[in-house]
C-alpha cells in the first residue's frame, strides 16, 4: 500500500481588501479561483506546488484553510488546516503553498476548503495532481 509523505499546507493571506458590506452571522466562506502549479510532478521528488485562490465571507470571521490529498489507490492524507487571522476582512486573495512527495505514478485529488470561527465550511475546490 502506498503512502503520502512530507505534506505541508501553508498560506498567507494577501492583498486584503475590505469591503463595506453588513455582517450576516452564519454565513459560510466560499472559496473559488484555485490555480495551482506544477500539477504534473515527478514521483518520489520533493515538489513545491504554489498556486492562489480568493477566499470571501460576509461574516469577515474566516480563520483557517484545510485541505485533503487521496492518491490514486483512495488513500486520504488530511492536511492539517493552516490559521490566518483575516481580521474582520470580506474579501482577500490567499496564497497556497503545498509541499509534497508522491510515492507512485498516477492521479492525486487535492481538495482545499475554507472554515470560519463558527465551523461554516465554503464548498471545496479540487484540482488533479499527476504524479509520473
Amino acid at each position: 500500500m502506498s503512502r503520502l509523505t512530507s505534506l505541508a499546507l501553508a498560506l498567507a493571506v494577501t492583498g486584503l481588501v475590505a469591503c463595506a458590506s453588513e455582517t450576516d452571522a452564519g454565513d459560510p466562506p466560499t472559496l473559488t479561483d484555485l490555480a495551482l502549479t506544477p500539477t504534473t510532478l515527478d514521483v518520489g521528488k520533493a515538489t513545491l506546488i504554489e498556486g492562489t485562490a480568493t477566499i470571501g465571507d460576509a461574516d469577515g470571521d474566516a480563520k483557517s484553510l484545510e485541505g485533503e490529498l487521496v492518491s490514486p489507490s483512495g488513500q486520504k492524507a488530511i492536511l492539517s488546516g493552516q490559521p490566518f487571522n483575516a481580521g474582520g476582512v470580506k474579501s482577500a486573495p490567499i496564497k497556497v503553498q503545498l509541499n509534497v512527495v508522491l510515492p507512485a505514478a498516477g492521479d492525486y485529488t487535492l481538495s482545499i476548503w475554507a472554515v470560519d470561527q463558527s465551523g461554516n465550511t465554503s464548498g471545496k475546490l479540487t484540482q488533479i495532481i499527476k504524479a509520473k
